[in-house]
């Protein structure tokens, strides 16, 4: 702003202004306090805030006062979006209306499918299986050793022909 500027925050020292526009966002600072530092009204203050402060810092001021814990309870909010949907499907079967019942139903296994991922019961992140610690496995595994044991002689060509196979990137 130029130093001809009417606004008494405009026109204090540069570093003063900056320090007392950070201290204001930061919620550290009262106007009256920036005002008495200033040598101005608590309204040059808030007419200053309003008007001339970065809105960077006009942005900071306003996320502070949002309240995270409503707007982040995902969980609570899709529970009762299920509610509704469930009292609107079935005003649309009782009316006959099938054509919104099933899109009502489409739009309930949509949420479905996020309270199941919120909850960790469903992922879209590939499943890792190891399959030498798979119970399948380890029980097949045994059954070819103890079938083999009045064969011992294949035993060594069996478990090359399994590690073979388990050594196919393919699988």
């Amino acid at each position: 702003m130029p130093a001809t500027t009417r606004c008494k925050v405009c026109n204090a020292r540069k570093e003063l202004r900056a320090e007392i526009e950070q201290e204001i966002a930061a919620e550290m600072m009262s106007h009256e306090q920036a005002a008495e530092l200033v040598g101005c009204h608590c309204s040059s203050v808030t007419r200053h805030v309003r008007n001339h402060m970065p809105k960077s810092l006009k942005t900071a001021i306003s996320l502070k006062h949002v309240d995270l814990e409503a707007s982040l309870n995902v969980a609570e909010q899709l529970q009762e979006s299920h509610g509704h949907l469930r009292q609107i499907f079935k005003e649309c079967i009782a009316s006959g209306n099938v054509k919104y019942a099933l899109r009502a139903l489409e739009v309930e296994v949509k949420q479905l499918t996020l309270a199941g991922k919120l909850q960790g019961q469903f992922s879209d992140a590939p499943k890792v299986v190891n399959l030498l610690q798979s119970p399948s496995f380890v029980q097949v595994r045994k059954l070819i050793i103890e079938s083999l044991a009045d064969q011992p002689e294949r035993l060594p060509e069996v478990s090359a022909r399994i590690d073979e196979i388990l050594e196919d990137d393919s699988l």
